[in-house]
């Protein structure tokens, strides 16, 4: 697993954008990395402003395609997600959850907006337990895209090992530090640059592998 990790640390490394393929509850979500590290402190001038909007651009054109899928593979309130040819029949939504996401807007306010699609626009009887875990899926998706690529092949190691994710959140003293809490502890190597340590006391886990560029880790 080490040797396999390592490996794909070293293609991935230099890549702005990487496919590879997240866990959504059971079903195979494609996600875009993005690196966003320093978009927050870019702005003081109109080249560097031109550049964090280019970015921000392509941050909206990645997450039209997680949000897409982890609708057809997490929410499907109509059953098409299998039906060939279907893949778009839920882009209408994709804008205002988009919005919703890069506003900052959490699971709950996520899960009432879906249960009105299915009530208002669909016309079915809302079912709360499957908007809240679409509502928890579209959120861990965009948190990982907003994670560094490093981190995320060690996740995605993780799952593919038996390990799964507990949740995931976004803050910081930078606005966009991502955590990636796991169930059980991280057997991979700790790669270059980052710090394998114990949590604080106060913290609600016990280890973390932390990425000093972006400020994101991943804990257990």
């Amino acid at each position: 697993m080490e040797v396999e990790v390592a490996e794909q640390l070293r293609s991935d490394e230099g890549q702005g954008l990487n496919e590879i393929a997240s866990d959504c509850h059971g079903a195979c979500v494609v996600w875009h990395p993005v690196p966003v590290h320093d978009v927050r402190i870019r702005g003081w001038d109109d080249f560097f402003e031109s550049e964090r909007d280019l970015e921000m651009n392509s941050m909206r054109s990645q997450l039209e395609g997680v949000v897409r899928d982890a609708l057809l593979h997490c929410w499907d309130p109509i059953g098409i997600g299998k039906v060939p040819g279907a893949s778009d029949e839920y882009d209408v939504y994709l804008p205002k959850l988009i919005e919703m996401l890069l506003d900052g807007d959490d699971q709950k306010a996520i899960s009432t907006h879906l249960s009105k699609i299915e009530s208002s626009s669909l016309g079915l009887p809302s079912h709360l337990a499957r908007c809240e875990q679409a509502a928890r899926s579209l959120l861990i998706v965009y948190h990982r895209c907003l994670l560094c690529p490093a981190l995320n092949v060690i996740v995605d190691a993780e799952i593919a090992r038996g390990n799964s994710i507990l949740d995931t959140s976004c803050g910081g003293p930078r606005g966009n530090d991502v955590v990636v809490r796991l169930e059980n502890p991280v057997t991979a190597t700790t790669p270059i640059g980052m710090d394998r340590r114990n949590a604080a006391e106060t913290s609600e886990w016990h280890e973390e592998i932390y990425d000093h560029r972006s400020g994101s880790f991943i804990a257990w």
